[in-house]
């Protein structure tokens, strides 16, 4: 509600229009974002027409401008890159491994099905392209021996 006495009758504030000829607001003195908003509300349509074009723009000229990948040394920063800085220097090679690990679905490991297995895996995994070479099996110590189901309740 306004009241021409400048009293805010309630907690929202009053907002004051003033018209002048034809039904326009005065918006002269008001800055550039307020006579953006205006405009806006005043053209939806090309106000959301100019935002889309604005966009595609945005996304054309950031596909034209392409990308860089960032390399090891560029990832090298702080201890970690002095530290691959002087594995590199001293001839270490930081490759790729990957163990298998053979376990019984219950009980305990048949050692003949299990060789079995890891002479499977090894033939297949030797056939893969980018494989440098392939260690012998390697069991796991007696005092781990089998995986066992505990009881959760103790």
């Amino acid at each position: 509600m306004y009241r021409p006495d400048g009293e805010n009758p309630g907690p929202f504030p009053v907002i004051r229009v003033f018209f002048y000829e034809k039904g326009r607001a005065d918006v002269a003195g008001r800055n550039l974002i307020t006579r953006a908003a205006r405009w806006s509300a005043v053209h939806p349509w090309w106000a959301m027409t100019l935002w889309v074009v604005f966009v595609l723009g945005a996304l054309t000229v950031g596909g034209m401008t392409g990308t860089r990948s960032a390399t090891d040394s560029d990832l090298a920063i702080g201890q970690s890159g002095r530290a691959a800085a002087l594995s590199r220097s001293g001839g270490l090679e930081s490759r790729a491994v990957e163990n298998i690990l053979v376990t019984p679905y219950r009980g305990t490991l048949d050692r003949s099905a299990a060789n079995r297995a890891l002479g499977e895996a090894v033939d297949a995994v030797k056939g893969v392209g980018g494989v440098a070479a392939v260690g012998r099996p390697v069991p796991a110590p007696r005092r781990f021996g089998p995986a066992r189901a505990r009881d959760p309740r103790g």
